[in-house]
């Protein structure tokens, strides 16, 4: 070897053909340059035997001394926007920061996931900060003036019903409502009209003796309705306090009832965001008779629509607009960089079960559930899930009339996406084992916790049926 070095590929000594991505490229680079560089015992007889039959001099070229050598080195903020190699096993282990600092990985999906968790924030504060007292607060009204002043209100937005046993007591439950709707207005603190009067609609069974014929295998249980305005002084077929109907009439009537509605319309003003807004609440008393075991629940059914509102109104509506629009492009940014991610943690999960299966003698099942388990981040499930909640929530949220009857299913989305894409902040913690305690302590003790329900569950079980 006097002059010439044999270099030595280094894909011919070390299969690599399983690592051969981009990141592991300037690794393969660096360790063939190490390989191939020639020694200095190798190069002493090559100097030697140059100078014995060549002494002329090596001509160089001048060096200008009036530009010397720059010795300026980049800032550290600057260097660390430099990319540099990452081996499948840092991709694997290494938080954000580490990627960031350590290799110039830019926290994409940080700065995605902060923004779309304060514009989730901030959509789910402008549909509930302003309504949601406005709704406590009128909830807790009309269970007061449409229910008896026995009953005791239970708590917001719950169906909280009261019980009525005899024909007596429906009778002085309807009266009660009726009167208390008409006076209502004139001893309230805050403004309600009253756009007509009360109706009350009876629905009945079309086959009212085979209900009651025990010879019947099947019964026809479809049903009719008729309907009657109210007033002080007519309470449909229930008549009134001065002139009651036949007692015997009035108990088929009640017989053949499978349920019977009240309704009622007010007319009030609200003050949201600092501009009236008219809004006009439908009330419904329900009186279900369908169990037929003695009594009756009364439940009361509340909906609002909005009738009016004034033209600098649309400010805070294309407000709300735009965070949909922005949830919607910052989820869709989410998915595809988790998609990616998830995509690469594939890639080296298929290239090391090879390699396990050919240099490791083991087959891929004799590897514990947890080691495969590394390969994936259990985070992409959350963000996943939380991404595609947030922009159905938005979606419909967009298209659908959120005071209709189907108009909690977008806030429903919403609220159950934002309250994921906050629970996946928390990954971005894990860089300190301190601030993820919690999180430690569940994913530790979670397999433990729900071997435990899983055996106590049958003796629960036998224990209710007991």
């Amino acid at each position: 070897m006097s002059g010439d070095h044999d270099t030595i590929p280094y894909h011919s000594q070390t299969n690599n053909s399983d690592f051969d991505d981009d990141d592991d490229d300037d690794d393969i680079t660096t360790l063939q340059h190490s390989i191939n560089a020639p020694s200095s015992s190798e190069t002493q007889p090559f100097l030697a035997s140059s100078s014995s039959t060549d002494t002329s001099p090596i001509p160089r070229k001048p060096r200008n001394k009036k530009q010397p050598a720059s010795t300026w080195t980049k800032p550290a903020w600057c260097r660390s926007f430099v990319k540099k190699p990452m081996s499948a096993e840092e991709r694997l282990t290494k938080n954000w920061i580490q990627k960031w600092r350590q290799h110039g990985r830019f926290p994409f999906k940080f700065v995605i996931h902060a923004a779309l968790t304060a514009a989730c924030t901030a959509l789910v504060f402008m549909q509930t900060l302003d309504q949601t007292p406005y709704h406590v607060a009128s909830y807790s009204t009309f269970y007061n003036v449409f229910f008896p002043a026995a009953f005791q209100y239970q708590g917001d937005y719950v169906a909280s019903p009261f019980y009525v046993h005899t024909i007596d007591e429906v009778k002085s439950s309807v009266g009660h409502a009726i009167e208390n709707y008409y006076t209502f207005p004139n001893k309230s603190i805050n403004q309600y009209a009253i756009p007509g009067p009360p109706t009350m609609t009876v629905y009945s069974y079309m086959n009212c003796k085979e209900v009651y014929d025990t010879e019947q295998s099947v019964v026809d249980t479809r049903t009719s309705s008729a309907s009657y305005p109210l007033s002080m002084s007519s309470w449909g077929p229930l008549g009134n306090r001065t002139s009651p109907p036949d007692a015997s009439l009035l108990q088929d009537v009640f017989f053949c009832m499978e349920h019977m509605t009240l309704d009622f319309v007010y007319s009030t003003v609200h003050l949201e965001f600092q501009r009236p807004i008219r809004y006009v609440w439908y009330v419904q008393m329900y009186f279900d008779n369908n169990v037929q075991g003695g009594r009756m629940p009364v439940t009361l059914n509340l909906k609002k629509s909005p009738v009016s509102s004034l033209s600098y109104s649309k400010l805070a509506h294309v407000a709300k607009i735009m965070l949909d629009l922005a949830v919607i492009g910052l989820c869709i940014a989410s998915q595809v960089l988790s998609w990616l991610s998830l995509a690469k943690s594939w890639k080296i999960f298929q290239k090391t079960r090879r390699i396990v299966q050919r240099e490791a003698r083991l087959t891929w099942d004799q590897l514990p559930f947890r080691t495969k388990m590394r390969f994936f981040n259990m985070w992409f499930v959350i963000t996943i899930v939380g991404n595609l909640c947030a922009i159905l929530g938005c979606v419909l949220d967009l298209v659908m009339d959120v005071d209709s009857e189907a108009g909690y299913i977008p806030k429903l989305l919403l609220g159950l996406g934002t309250l994921l894409i906050w629970v996946n902040m928390a990954r971005y913690l894990e860089f300190d084992p301190k601030y993820t305690v919690l999180i430690s302590s569940l994913t530790r003790g979670f397999p433990n916790t729900l071997r435990f329900l899983i055996g106590s569950i049958p003796i629960f079980v036998g224990f209710a049926l007991f």
